[in-house]
């Protein structure tokens, strides 16, 4: 089954600056079934000589044997369950926990490689034939992929049982009893719960993906996954599903047509708090997609998008390396709170490749709406900062600079930044650029330490009354923060529910927003929301981190003003001439305009 797979040059090409086929879409699936089929061949030899024990009490050899054993009897027949995202999710795990000396899980390893029992169970059931294998039974189920789990009952709660599939198509198991009836996998049988279809069709396109609420490996994003959806929130998620359909065949065709043909799978996440969209991908899964309850049928279509690029892109870096190493470095993401490896920051360009342009024809089509063209103007805005620094991070190999060729080409043709002096520019659009700004500041202020004797040298010529110029150099070091990708964004939060339930921007008098420096901000009231900023670090209310970027954000609209290019300094010298003898910081707004000027000379 295995065979040498290549993408030729115009192919990848294709790929690379964001575009594909279902020809091509075709190479890549029959890449990840070669890749599974190598690591199951991995897992039983590394299996056999790191953790014999386990692999005779999974039954693994037998389970390989009959996996083996079907595909030579019936050619091709399981290329559809053994390429399955969740198969290589389950591969992916075992190989980790047989390399690693260290494995920390609670799930015993035999556990974990008697899947692969559960796996040929599946394939016995989708061939029509007799077998017998070793399972594992978690939380009274025995789950199958790409077909559905059995709910064992008494037989087992959790461990192994033996499964045999008998010719009349009956599953019987056997745990501490004898061999016993147990479910026909007929519809009317409660025992057996198949894996339901999210099948629309609009406009001669049609999405095809099975909801997988029941596979094992399908939180393999620690993101939440649901447990078994009821019929009513099952027909809930279709008709979801249904509506983001119809708006992707509607207005971005050639996209619906990238996604039908590269996601195979979704598994529902249970709810965010204020009703936050959530989606992921996980590079050993692909084709699968999880996502959290979406009311806007647009953000359901993005996900699905969002997340098939990245599938997308897992199947490309198969066959080719578009990063090096970053060995240890991290580096700034417009779309992330943590510090990011250049591949992570690789798969955010690549993916914003196909979502600023997904709302730039949202945008388009409804020109008066002002969530959508924030959404426009901010996802643009991202994908020419993120394009920019990865870039810089000198990771990438020939071809992934041909990635970032295509998101500059698609930066081109964007508008250009509005710049805050600028009359007549939209609100939204100047909104979404302070928002963008927000991000960075607040990122800098978390991972960027400044080194003390900076902070020295910097106090000393303020205290003797002298100019910031020249400023000390020092190299930017990335601090890891733990914990921070759940960091809510409150300012973004607000200004998207406000723009939700507006029809334009609201106009406020400037008295209204005086005691309301996030509302000041986002309404434009710059002076307003510095001097409510300003105050709040005086006061040491709030979040310092909040506060700091915000003013930052607030002077940088002053005509005469200008981003603080280091405002993990100015925040840290704040500080440190707090604390210092005389125990009396300046104002905050003071010290940022001299060492402004100190970035200026």
């Amino acid at each position: 089954m295995i065979g040498r797979l290549s993408l030729s040059e115009r192919d990848l090409a294709v790929l690379l600056a964001g575009g594909g086929s279902s020809e091509i879409s075709g190479v890549l699936r029959a890449a990840q079934l070669s890749r599974h089929l190598v690591m199951l061949r991995g897992i039983l030899d590394l299996a056999q000589d790191r953790a014999p024990e386990d692999t005779a009490r999974a039954g693994l050899q037998d389970s390989y044997q009959i996996l083996s054993d079907l595909d030579r009897a019936r050619p091709g027949g399981l290329h559809g369950l053994i390429g399955y995202p969740y198969v290589g999710e389950w591969a992916f795990t075992c190989l980790r926990r047989l390399w690693r000396a260290d494995d920390a899980t609670d799930v015993p390893l035999w556990l974990d490689l008697a899947h692969l029992g559960a796996i040929a169970a599946a394939a016995a059931i989708v061939l029509d034939v007799q077998a017998e294998v070793v399972v594992p039974v978690r939380d009274g189920l025995v789950a199958m992929p790409s077909i559905g789990s059995l709910a064992v009952g008494k037989v087992a709660q959790s461990g192994l049982v033996r499964l045999r599939r008998s010719d009349a198509g009956y599953i019987q198991l056997k745990g501490s009893t004898q061999m016993s009836p147990v479910a026909c996998l007929a519809p009317g049988d409660t025992r057996w719960l198949p894996l339901r279809r999210l099948r629309v069709a609009e406009q001669g396109k049609t999405i095809d993906l099975l909801l997988d609420d029941l596979d094992p490996y399908r939180d393999c994003h620690g993101a939440g996954a649901t447990g078994r959806l009821s019929e009513s929130k099952a027909a809930d998620l279709e008709a979801s599903v249904a509506s983001a359909w119809r708006l992707l065949v509607a207005r971005h065709g050639e996209q619906a047509s990238a996604i039908a043909t590269g996601l195979r799978v979704l598994t529902p996440l249970r709810e965010r708090p204020n009703g936050a969209a959530a989606s992921t991908t996980s590079r050993a899964a692909a084709g699968a997609i999880a996502v959290s309850p979406m009311r806007a049928p647009e953000r359901l279509a993005c996900a699905l998008l969002h997340e098939s690029e990245h599938s997308k892109l897992n199947g490309v870096l198969g066959f080719v390396d578009l990063v090096r190493a970053s060995r240890g470095r991290r580096f700034y993401s417009p779309w992330r709170n943590e510090p990011r490896p250049a591949i992570g920051l690789l798969y955010g360009v690549y993916a914003w490749l196909a979502v600023a342009s997904f709302w730039r024809e949202e945008a388009r089509a409804a020109p008066r709406d002002p969530l959508l063209a924030f959404e426009s103007a901010r996802s643009e805005g991202q994908l020419r900062v993120g394009s920019a620094v990865l870039a810089a991070t000198g990771l990438l190999t020939d071809a992934g600079k041909a990635v970032v060729a295509a998101a500059e080409s698609a930066v081109r043709s964007c508008p250009a930044p509005a710049g805050r002096a600028l009359a007549g520019v939209s609100r939204v659009r100047q909104l979404a650029e302070d928002l963008d700004l927000d991000h960075q500041v607040r990122w800098r202020l978390r991972h960027l330490g400044v080194p003390g004797w900076v902070l020295s040298s910097l106090s000393a010529r303020w205290h003797a009354g002298r100019k910031a110029a020249p400023l000390p150099r020092y190299a930017e070091v990335v601090q890891e923060a733990p914990a921070l990708s759940g960091i809510s964004d409150p300012r973004l939060h607000r200004a998207m529910q406000i723009l939700e339930r507006e029809s334009a921007m609201p106009d406020l008098l400037p008295g209204d927003t005086e005691a309301d420096p996030d509302l000041a901000l986002i309404l434009g009231n710059y002076d307003a929301a510095a001097r409510g900023y300003e105050q709040l670090i005086i006061d040491g209310r709030g979040d310092g981190v909040q506060a700091w970027a915000g003013l930052v954000v607030a002077r940088a609209a002053d005509d005469h003003a200008r981003a603080e290019p280091r405002p993990e300094l100015l925040k840290a010298l704040y500080a440190a001439l707090g604390s210092g003898p005389s125990n009396e910081a300046p104002s905050p707004a003071h010290l940022a305009a001299w060492l402004n000027a100190g970035h200026t000379e």
